[in-house]
């Protein structure tokens, strides 16, 4: 069975709805990031929550939203431990709702990422590895645009101690964590 956790977004008059849809037969905290540094305009929505398996959250985000992430988290028991270790992958600075200055999430972490109306006048978007992986991911829009994805599970071909483990896959910047040197 392959699960996504899926993101759609598509235009409106006042900026874009965002569709957040865990396709996951599990409970993940999506949780989403705006890099301050680079513009001011923010989504209309906490900074992290909860979503049980198979359901769906719609907000607004402002057509110059700019260097924006959003990705999901598991495992996660905010009541012991509410810092960036809360969530066995994607923990943020602050727990449940991620920190507005410094909570990109901890790796491993598969990431849906955007800069909405950039100088050129286009939308950017696409699924980041970058941060490692650690859930199947899926962009899409209404503007007949490329789908960007993560849509395989990678947990599979994890290196030792991660294989076998669904939920972790770091980026090759932290393999060296996982395995000796190839």
């Amino acid at each position: 069975m392959r699960s996504v956790a899926l993101l759609a977004f598509f235009g409106s008059v006042l900026g874009r709805t965002f569709t957040v849809y865990n396709a996951c037969p599990f409970t993940i905290w999506p949780a989403v990031f705006t890099d301050l540094n680079v513009g001011n305009a923010v989504p209309g929505i906490e900074t992290g929550w909860e979503a049980a398996a198979f359901t769906k959250r719609t907000f607004n985000v402002p057509d110059n939203w700019k260097a924006g992430r959003i990705w999901g988290r598991r495992n996660c028991n905010f009541s012991t431990n509410p810092g960036p270790n809360s969530c066995l992958s994607g923990g943020c600075n602050g727990g449940l709702l991620c920190d507005s200055r410094t909570g990109t999430g901890v790796p491993p972490a598969s990431v849906a990422e955007w800069t909405l109306n950039a100088a050129d006048g286009l939308d950017w978007y696409d699924v980041s590895l970058v941060d490692g992986y650690n859930l199947p991911m899926r962009i899409t829009n209404t503007a007949s645009c490329p789908v960007a994805d993560c849509a395989v599970d990678l947990g599979p071909d994890c290196p030792p101690p991660s294989k076998g483990h669904s939920i972790l896959l770091a980026s090759q910047l932290d393999a060296s964590l996982l395995a000796p040197p190839i």
